[in-house]
């Protein structure tokens, strides 16, 4: 196995392409070490990531506020740019694992990792955000969250994500989740919500949910359903019996069955809504 630290993207991009798939790319590395060791690991190069310094930047022009791909966890938690501009991310990031969990795991990471309730994946659908990508072949690309959490690692070929991009809008935002252990495991489900208010009905939501299918999900159908409708208790709990009913397609695993991750969805669904209603600007 051969180990590198490029300097520049350009760099990275070269090494991807000339190991092609057995290459896996290093940020945080809180799941590449697991893999690494793993009885069917067929990795022949490590790209260390961590000496490019455009990935670690973190910027907004007012409209946009756009997240290297290296950002961890706890500097998303605590950056002021991300919780005034994007607080549903910072509060995701905040409640993602142990403290130690937090400095070393990445944005990047997360929305690479491909596990169906990452938190991060799960607020960046909802935020509506775009991955900033790059390939040797094809150059810069620009791909939504939604269709990037849909991929399979064949299908992302040799690009490295660089960036997400996140629109600025003001909104009331609520990220809720149900696990075992806190510090230690990912979550059974979790629901990010943001949702424009406006004359005391929901102009806009958007409602995004981990754990309860094979990749974390928008409920377009729940999202439908919330347009025009009225920011009330009863609206939250309709939105809630419908996500679970047409948006979610859990499976029975060894942590959960699928009874109860949907009835999971149902009722943090629901509580996602209510805390957004509340702190939606009017």
């Amino acid at each position: 196995m051969q180990y590198f630290e490029p300097n520049f993207v350009d760099e990275a991009l070269v090494l991807l392409d000339r190991y092609g798939p057995r290459a896996r790319v290093l940020a945080g590395g809180t799941l590449l070490g697991f893999e690494a060791r793993s009885d069917g690991a067929d990795i022949s190069a490590i790209v260390n990531v961590k000496r490019i310094p455009a990935l670690r930047e973190i910027n907004s022009d007012g409209r946009v506020l756009t997240i290297g791909a290296l950002a961890t966890a706890h500097e998303l938690a605590r950056d002021e740019r991300i919780n005034r501009d994007a607080p549903l991310i910072a509060q995701a990031a905040g409640s993602l694992g142990a403290r130690q969990l937090r400095t070393v795991a990445t944005i990047g990471g997360n929305l690479c990792s491909g596990h169906h309730a990452a938190d991060l994946s799960v607020a960046l659908l909802a935020a509506d955000a775009v991955c900033l990508l790059s390939d040797i072949a094809t150059g810069p690309e620009r791909m939504s969250v939604d269709g990037f959490v849909r991929l399979d690692r064949s299908a992302r070929g040799q690009r490295l994500l660089t960036a997400v991009e996140i629109p600025i809008r003001r909104a009331g935002y609520a990220y809720v989740k149900m696990q075992t252990r806190r510090a230690f495991e990912l979550a059974l489900v979790c629901v990010a919500v943001s949702v424009d208010v406006a004359g005391g009905n929901v102009r806009e939501a958007r409602v995004a949910v981990g754990g309860a299918a094979r990749t974390p999900l928008r409920a377009r159908r729940t999202e439908a359903a919330l347009r025009a409708a009225p920011a009330t208790d009863a609206t939250a709990r309709g939105a809630g019996e419908r996500a679970a009913r047409e948006d979610a397609n859990p499976e029975d695993d060894v942590h959960a069955s699928a009874a109860y991750r949907r009835n999971l969805v149902e009722v943090l669904t629901q509580r996602a809504l209510r805390a957004a209603f509340e702190s939606a600007p009017r």
